[in-house]
């Protein structure tokens, strides 16, 4: 088993058609784009479909049919150079779905001696060079730069930036969007939530506060999460331990799971709530009842499970260790299923290289079974366009990440 992909080729600013300045006002921005896209020789916006196909055009390179990208809105915050030049370089590798206009608003602290009136902006005409018999695909981007302290006032930039009629994201890659009043008004604006949970320093309060989030929306507002979506090949392959009819017995003898996540000190970055979202999917597909919350446990953490088989009730144990790993930064490094009792098991997958999982399973009646799966871990441009090409919300997810709010340890001591 295996998956591929082929690398991404960035998108490259149009000749001739970038600009920057400082504005005051957002209608200079508009107006700017319309002479860029005129410039080009191509329409305004506009457009009914997914794209809207313009003229072959001598600028697109070899006289190749010509896409504008009509889909949706990104908007996304860094608050830090760092966050700026992560946003960026995903947005520019995009390979499969692109946003009409991303707009990126990077916060960063300016000093007083530098302080002016109005807000420094670049905007660039972008260009994906054609791919797998697929035309040439233009679209926007306008980069915002702001004094932090300024930060509150870009929700009312936004508004009129978005492209009416279209769908509108928000991709927040930093941390602390529950402390920040930037993130408030800016979900307001938005029909689709995009985080990265590995990301925040405190992960408890964040992940408590996107649940709450999540049930508040009531089917208005899409939240997404990186850390849930690296979780895909795990949960893809924890299902298949039990495709065989006869090793199906052993999920009701499961009693105890035992999650392995990174933690990495360069970046603060860990894989705690990839572990607890692992544990919570497998906790909410067998209809497991949480007890009590997670607890320090030999330098981990543990909780109480219940499963009910029947009438009869059964106790698993949930164990969730941090430690280091290079291969399984973000997420998770090992994850084991034991079962015991009349059907007896243990089930367990382990990144063993950046581009590799290993499987085992073993029963009684069944010899040890071992297999290698090729799965290089998704990066951002990967993640970010599989979220923007899914309009749809992920009840799974959403289910998971509401039973992980109920373990949540009080304090922060996730990492």
């Amino acid at each position: 088993m295996a998956v591929t992909r082929k690398a991404p080729t960035g998108a490259r600013a149009v000749l001739a058609a970038t600009w920057q300045a400082r504005v005051l006002d957002t209608g200079a921005v508009q107006d700017e784009l319309t002479r860029l896209w005129a410039e080009l020789g191509d329409p305004g916006c506009g457009g009914d479909g997914a794209g809207e196909v313009l003229d072959a055009h001598p600028r697109s390179g070899s006289g190749a049919m010509l896409t504008r990208a009509n889909t949706l809105n990104l908007l996304a915050v860094a608050n830090s150079d760092a966050e700026a030049t992560r946003v960026e370089t995903a947005i520019h590798h995009l390979t499969d779905f692109y946003p009409s206009r991303a707009i990126i608003f990077h916060t960063h602290a300016v000093p007083d001696d530098q302080r002016g009136g109005g807000l420094d902006v670049r905007v660039a005409l972008l260009e994906q060079a054609a791919l797998r018999n697929r035309p040439v695909v233009r679209f926007e981007s306008i980069t915002v730069s702001a004094d932090s302290s300024r930060a509150d006032h870009l929700a009312s930039v936004a508004s009129p930036l978005l492209v009416a009629e279209l769908p509108d994201f928000l991709w927040w890659p930093g941390d602390s969007p529950s402390r920040n009043s930037l993130f408030t008004d800016l979900a307001g604006l938005v029909d689709h939530l995009i985080v990265d949970t590995a990301s925040f320093a405190d992960q408890p309060r964040e992940l408590a506060f996107l649940a709450k989030l999540a049930r508040a929306s009531d089917n208005a507002f899409v939240i997404s999460d990186f850390a849930w979506a690296r979780l895909a090949p795990w949960r893809q392959l924890t299902a298949q331990f039990f495709d065989m009819v006869a090793v199906q017995p052993c999920l009701d003898c499961l009693d105890e799971v035992a999650i392995d996540y990174a933690v990495s000190s360069d970046d603060m970055v860990s894989g705690f709530s990839a572990a607890l979202l692992a544990a919570s999917w497998l906790a909410t597909r067998l209809g497991w009842e949480s007890i009590d919350r997670l607890e320090p446990s030999g330098g981990g953490w543990w909780a109480p499970l219940r499963a009910h088989t029947g009438s009869r009730r059964r106790d698993v144990t949930l164990r969730l260790r941090p430690g280091t790993s290079e291969t399984a930064v973000h997420s998770l490094s090992n994850l084991k299923l034991t079962a015991r009792g009349e059907a007896a098991g243990t089930f367990a997958i382990e990144r063993i290289s950046e581009p590799a999982l290993t499987t085992s399973s073993e029963t009684p009646t069944m010899p040890k079974v071992s297999r290698m799966v090729y799965t290089r871990p998704f990066d951002d441009a990967v993640l970010l366009g599989n979220e923007l090409s899914d309009f749809n919300r992920d009840r799974v997810f959403e289910e998971a990440l509401n039973f992980a709010a109920t373990l949540l340890p009080e304090s922060d001591t996730s990492r």
